[in-house]
């Protein structure tokens, strides 16, 4: 069983690669859209085929305290892996991706570092913890401005986090959703009333579009 999940996994990160990587549009100005897509299975043996998103913005709000105001910030974007013959869900995990950067004389004010876990109060119940797995952080292109005489360097961080169909469930239904993400330079916590109103109706789309006919 531990074999098979490691697997899974495995698939999972080779078809997150592209959902992982610094996007093109990173530093515009406006909200996220939030979109789905298909693995494309053609060439692949595995069995397996893959749902992603990209685009969950868990928050405007930035760690260090100010608000974005470009595409930045902490996304928690749902993946879930079919079995190809028979179509049934075999996997469900959350895509935690830190879009981030580095400034020359400030640091990283909204870094978090290799992300840990990630924690969940659903207004019911305890808490839901996910622990995050093949975590990493990538620095992108490096731009400097003679104008104010600084340099800013792109900065990814990310993980994977396995999440159960109840679990799962819980937060579609929360009703009070607060979120702790934990790295190894710092936490931060996303108050209900920080929470991003498309955030779990994000979560409700995919599984009424990508989980819920594969039950």
């Amino acid at each position: 069983m531990r074999l098979l999940m490691r697997r899974y996994r495995n698939l999972l990160l080779l078809v997150a690669g592209g959902l992982l990587a610094p996007p093109a549009t990173a530093g515009l100005f406006g909200s996220p859209k939030f979109t789905t897509s298909q693995s494309d299975d053609r060439f692949s043996a595995s069995g397996r085929t893959v749902h992603s998103s990209d685009g969950n913005r868990i928050s405007k709000k930035s760690i260090a305290g100010g608000t974005h105001v470009d595409r930045g910030g902490v996304y928690l974007n749902p993946m879930a892996v079919m079995d190809r013959e028979s179509g049934k869900l075999t996997l469900l995990s959350l895509s935690l991706v830190n879009q981030t950067e580095r400034i020359s004389g400030m640091g990283e004010p909204n870094a978090i570092g290799r992300p840990i876990r990630v924690a969940f109060i659903t207004g019911e119940g305890a808490p839901i913890v996910l622990p995050i797995t093949s975590a990493e952080r990538r620095y992108g292109e490096t731009g400097c401005s003679q104008y104010t005489v600084s340099c800013t360097t792109s900065l990814l961080e990310s993980g994977l986090a396995t999440i159960s169909l109840d679990e799962y469930r819980r937060l579609m239904a929360a009703t009070a959703l607060a979120i702790k993400i934990e790295g190894t330079d710092r936490s931060h916590v996303y108050e209900t009333k920080d929470i991003s109103p498309t955030f779990i109706s994000n979560l409700r789309a995919f599984y009424d579009r990508h989980v819920a006919g594969a039950l």
